[in-house]
């Protein structure tokens, strides 16, 4: 059952009330293809403050902007996140008349255009690259910008002016979209979850244990999201496969696509012990130590990481904190 595949998506933008607003056209280079318009809307990304995964659609369609957490979504809001160009510096500017952008009416009147700080920073590196490139330097961005000449560059400039437009009207009608979107889904999440309840009482199973199984989660997420209701039918071909998962759970062995909580107890990848998920990491540091204990299967992934050089510590940082834990401690060694 092919529940997260873009045709299945595709079938969703074609007709399942509410209506998704149609995909824009436009005349800028990228991928607006049918498909890539509604991995944008249900495929999940990453977050644009922490570059973390996730599975939530955008909060702001206009600016793009999409966060895995309420931090993430207040960074984003904030000054770190958006340029107020009061001074109206981008308003005549070669970037101002392309880059996405909101207008926001203050209570004298005053008024302003909004930018994503994200956007008109990739749009300076963009620029750099094209005039490396008008010098003879042939070196990418770690972005990866197609390579353009600083003329090739003005001219997809033009492109984007033109297709602002469609782009800015796709992004106000898919926030009243999302708006009746989310109420709908709400309601069928609801009644979703009283089926699955009714099966796990029927197995004589926890209710909490089966929505982790993958493939119910699979199940629940994707029928969720197409605004279906779950049948007897779904359950009855699916229940093997569930219950097997199950069974494994129970036993501390975590199927694949489970990811652990900080109090489960998982059996160790590498060793038959079971240990909390939490202190998973430090016994792979302890007894593992030919393992990354930042990459073990069925452990959420964190934003922090150990040292690779210091094989004994427990000690996790922070992506700048870990290259100045190299720069004081390894230096010397390098």
């Amino acid at each position: 059952m092919d529940t997260s595949g873009p045709l299945h998506r595709e079938t969703y933008l074609e007709g399942l009330a509410p209506c998704v607003p149609p995909r824009p056209v436009v005349e800028a280079s990228g991928n607006y293809s049918q498909s890539a318009y509604a991995l944008f809307i249900f495929g999940g990304g990453s977050c644009n403050w922490c570059s973390k995964r996730t599975e939530l659609e955008p909060f702001h369609w206009i600016l793009r902007f999409r966060a895995c957490s309420r931090t993430c979504r207040d960074l984003l809001a904030s000054d770190a996140g958006v340029y107020l160009d009061r001074s109206k510096e981008y308003d005549n500017h070669p970037l101002g008349k392309w880059l996405p952008r909101v207008q926001r009416t203050f209570h004298n009147g005053e008024q302003a255009h909004v930018y994503a700080a994200r956007d008109i920073k990739y749009a300076k590196r963009e620029q750099q690259q094209a005039y490396r490139m008008e010098r003879g330097n042939r070196e990418r961005d770690p972005l990866g910008f197609p390579c353009r000449t600083v003329a090739q560059l003005q001219q997809e400039y033009l492109k984007r002016e033109q297709s602002r437009p469609a782009l800015y009207q796709n992004g106000v009608d898919l926030e009243v979209w999302h708006k009746q979107y989310v109420s709908e889904r709400a309601i069928v999440s609801r009644k979703n979850y009283e089926f699955v309840k009714l099966m796990s009482a029927v197995e004589d199973k926890k209710l909490q244990g089966i929505l982790r199984c993958p493939t119910m989660a699979r199940i629940f997420a994707a029928f969720n999201r197409d605004l279906a209701l779950l049948t007897h039918t779904v359950w009855m071909v699916n229940r093997t496969a569930i219950l097997m998962e199950f069974k494994y759970m129970m036993d501390g062995i975590l199927p694949e696509g489970t990811l652990g909580r900080r109090n489960d107890k998982v059996r160790c990848s590498y060793c038959p012990r079971l240990i909390k998920a939490k202190g998973m990491s430090d016994h792979v540091v302890d007894k593992h130590k030919d393992q990354n204990p930042d990459a073990i299967p069925f452990i959420p992934a964190r934003n922090e990481k150990h040292c690779p050089d210091c094989p004994d510590s427990k000690r996790v940082f922070t992506k700048r904190g870990l290259a100045d834990h190299k720069l004081h401690k390894h230096s010397k060694q390098s």
